[in-house]
């Protein structure tokens, strides 16, 4: 589960972003970046996932606080699950 959506974890690959962001800034913020609607810029940078990870952690060390949490991924945990998986390590 994402929160505002799955995109706040490719936003989480450029910027470390812990403020509540609704869809509309996201979207706004990942244009910035490249991204036109649903479509993956090239070159996007795919070996941050370390940092997007970090940045996602942040918020849960923050325990930031919003029905439902926002920003929030369970995206780092799958990939820990996949790289733990298949016997890689961060």
């Amino acid at each position: 589960m994402s929160s505002p959506c799955f995109e706040i974890w490719l936003l989480w690959h450029f910027e470390n972003r812990t403020s509540w962001t609704g869809a509309t800034e996201l979207s706004r913020l990942l244009r910035k970046q490249g991204f036109s609607g649903k479509s993956m810029p090239e070159g996007f940078p795919y070996e941050k996932y370390p940092e997007a990870m970090s940045h996602a952690s942040r918020c849960e060390e923050a325990k930031v606080k919003h029905a439902p949490p926002n920003p929030h991924s369970s995206v780092p945990q799958l990939i820990s699950a996949l790289l733990n998986a298949y016997g890689h390590r961060l």
